[in-house]
């Protein structure tokens, strides 16, 4: 197949999916491959378009794509403007000083212009000259000054003064080569003037090392924010939101917040510097963090910060483009257009947001209609396991399109209530309707409509009757049902809350519907009288049965989230102030890992039954020894108790343990031991009757109706002569003795 079709077939899979880099890259080797200069052009300008400001890429379409270096001054305009590059400028600086050579230095308008890009590229508003790795830019531009002789002392005298400004901006600036450019400096001032020079340099000492301890913190930030590819063009990839991720994000952040907090402490009257140092900072993390609308955000909002308007609006539209489903970035946009009264242009961003989460939508049905089908057909084949797998990731899949429909329901909701506000109650009306033809909204954009209706309208009808069509259509979602009881119940409309508190408690099962069962409750305590609250108490105890009855009692009692009753009554407030550190608690078994419980309270019931002293007399062990015994085996498992420990282990005393803050409150927050009300069995009393109960050792007998074996023991050497008849169950469906 020939390379052209290969590229031609590439870029149009590229062009409906662009998140690939790995096949961006493909791409280009398949376009150099070709040598043709045409195709090689297509090929970095597509990437270009979806990787804009990418300085590795630009430099090569630069290098491969212009023979006549004349041909890419244009491009260079475009791009020096926002590029935070320094490869790129000391390209740029390179095309000037090929074109404008002057070897004889005898020409003042060439050099004149190649020290105009010099200032272009060091200085604001554009340079990069505070970036860390231009520090062989201010070398070059040093020793291009170094070149100049004047021909009068008056010249000779500018040109020193000249050099003598560029290193003393150097030095305080955290470069890479600061050191150097220090040590220049001084022999510098040295040969011009030894007396001056202790004075220049006296002054410029404490801004220069600032700038040394800068560079050193400014290293260890970087450090971790290094791109983890090797290849030569750098594309970013969609984020996972995975653990490495989110702390590449938390770096990011850190070292941006940094940055502001201007570590170099530039004068305000130096403020435009520190204005480029901060837009070259966030320029650079944009690129590499061209996927993640935080860092977006945070560009923007240090842009208004600063004032730079013009800055913070370019990177509302850059991010955008790079992520046309962000609500941060969209919502941001809109609200500095309004404030702009840049109405239209708001309304047509809204637009193009919900177009774009409308298509997004419809991909995700496509893709879950896709898999389900495809699992339809391949669970006759699978196994149970992989056919639960599948099950399991359809049912994530089905909450992604569930939060993506409510997600673009409150897009709906806040276009609508822009409209409200710029045009009007009457044009959000038209918004609320076509919303409604709209099949990936939700109830909460009927609930909102209603709500502004409530608020903004004259008929009081109008929102009731929004309720009553989304009931007809949302009525079996119960977070819906309790907004449409707490609208009923704000207006005072008790017979029909009652009616919808009816119907739901019906309609949905009792853990759906205990937000309302709750919420009626509430009204009901509070606005109902005793005999009404008390037979809903009552219904409640048969819909929730494992409630333990005071807390439906408390919940009677609790006003704006007061509990006296937990508080006080059940101890909970005191329990919330007691010490961390706890009693000594044993330490965990070594198999099971559990801790070991305390003895049963109930030693009085065990004290009161039959005495198995004679049991413990008959295998020959006093009873005082057996009785310690008794006491160290109850604590051990059942599992475990078959054999003692060995004799030898030992225990260290067990030391005191501090529980953390966050598992005491957990334990603040459980109920008291008085709350258990059911029958407590004496584990003492029952191990014991375990392990002193006579098993054979042998069975003798014969299968009866049933599937039993009805067995006859010997007698046990302690016990009466009497025989004990044991049943062990067998699976026999027939009943039948064989």
């Amino acid at each position: 197949m020939p390379p052209q079709f290969n590229f031609e077939e590439l870029l149009a899979d590229l062009n409906a999916k662009p998140h690939q880099p790995i096949l961006w890259r493909r791409l280009l080797d398949i376009a150099q491959d070709t040598h043709d200069p045409t195709i090689i052009k297509k090929a970095y300008r597509a990437l270009l378009k979806q990787y804009p400001d990418t300085a590795s890429a630009q430099i090569a379409y630069l290098n491969r794509c212009f023979t006549d270096p004349s041909h890419a001054e244009p491009l260079f305009h475009i791009w020096l403007k926002r590029s935070p590059s320094v490869d790129l400028f000391s390209l740029y600086l390179y095309y000037i000083r090929s074109i404008h050579a002057d070897p004889t230095s005898t020409d003042p308008e060439k050099r004149k212009t190649i020290r105009q890009a010099f200032e272009f590229a060091l200085n604001p508003p554009h340079g990069i000259g505070h970036n860390k790795d231009s520090g062989t830019i201010w070398l070059e531009y040093i020793d291009f000054l170094r070149e100049e002789h004047g021909s009068t002392i008056s010249q000779k005298q500018q040109n020193m003064d000249a050099l003598r400004k560029v290193y003393h901006r150097a030095v305080q600036i955290p470069l890479n080569n600061v050191e150097r450019l220090w040590q220049d400096l001084q022999a510098f001032e040295i040969k011009l003037n030894p007396i001056t020079a202790t004075k220049f340099i006296s002054q410029l000492s404490p801004a220069h090392m600032r700038a040394r301890t800068v560079y050193s913190q400014l290293m260890n930030h970087l450090s971790n924010l290094s791109a983890t590819e090797t290849q030569d063009t750098c594309l970013p990839t969609l984020p996972t939101f995975s653990q490495e991720e989110r702390m590449l994000v938390g770096k990011w952040k850190s070292y941006l917040k940094w940055e502001e907090s201007n570590p170099l402490h530039i004068q305000q009257n130096d403020n435009q510097f520190l204005i480029l140092r901060l837009q070259t900072v966030y320029r650079q993390a944009v690129l590499r963090m061209r996927y993640y609308p935080e860092i977006w955000f945070m560009a923007y909002l240090s842009s208004k910060r600063l004032g730079n308007q013009h800055e913070a609006k370019s990177i509302m539209k850059n991010g955008r483009e790079a992520n046309p489903l962000s609500h941060v970035l969209t919502y941001a946009y809109v609200e500095s257009l309004e404030l702009d009264n840049s109405c239209e242009e708001a309304e047509t961003v809204y637009k193009a947001f919900l177009s774009n989460l409308a298509s997004d939508l419809d991909a995700t049905e496509n893709n879950l209609d896709t898999a389900a089908a495809t699992n339809g057909f391949n669970s006759i084949r699978e196994p149970t396991s992989e056919t639960s797998k599948r099950s399991d990731a359809n049912s994530s899949n089905n909450d992604e399109l569930r939060e993506k429909r409510q997600e673009y329901s409150v897009a709906y909701i806040n276009y609508m209530q822009f409209i409200r506000r710029t045009k009007g109650f009457q044009e959000a009306r038209l918004i609320f309707k076509e919303a409604r033809k709209d099949k990936h909204v939700t109830w909460h954009v009927y609930e909102a409509s209603a709500m502004i209706e409530y608020h903004f309208g004259t008929n009081n009808q109008v929102p009731t009757n929004i309720f009553i069509t989304a009931n007809s259509s949302y009525g079996n979602d119960a977070e819906f049902v309790i907004h449409y009881l707490n609208y009923l119940l704000s207006i005072d409309d008790e017979k029909n809350a009652r009616t919808l508190f009816e119907e739901s408690t019906q309609r949905f099962t009792p853990d759906v519907a205990r937000p309302i069962w709750e919420r009626w409750a509430k009204y009901q305590y509070e606005y109902g009288d005793l005999e009404a609250s008390l037979s809903l108490q009552k219904r409640m105890a048969e819909a929730f049965p494992n409630d333990p009855p005071i807390k439906r009692f408390a919940f009677g009692h609790i006003h704006l989230n007061i509990d006296a009753i937990a508080n006080r009554d059940l101890g909970f407030a005191l329990a919330r102030k007691a010490p961390l550190t706890s009693q000594p608690l044993p330490p965990p078994d070594k198999q099971s890992g559990s801790v070991k419980r305390p003895a049963s309270p109930n030693n009085d019931y065990r004290k009161n039954a039959d005495n198995p002293g004679n049991h413990k007399h008959a295998h020959g062990k006093h009873p005082r020894r057996r009785n310690d015994e008794l006491h160290r085996r109850r604590d051990i498992p059942p599992t475990q108790q078959r054999a003692p420990p060995p004799p030898q282990r030992h225990h260290k005393e067990p030391e005191s343990v501090v529980i953390p803050e966050a598992v005491h409150w957990f334990q603040a927050q459980l109920p008291p031991a008085s709350a258990f009300t059911l029958p407590v069995v004496s584990t003492d009393y029952l191990m014991q009757l375990l392990r002193d109960a006579v098993i054979p050792a042998s069975v003798q007998g014969h299968l009866c109706a049933g599937g039993a074996i009805e067995t006859t023991a010997p007698p046990a050497p302690s016990s009466s002569s009497a025989n004990a008849r044991l049943c062990f169950p067998q699976p026999f469906p027939d009943g039948k003795c064989l």
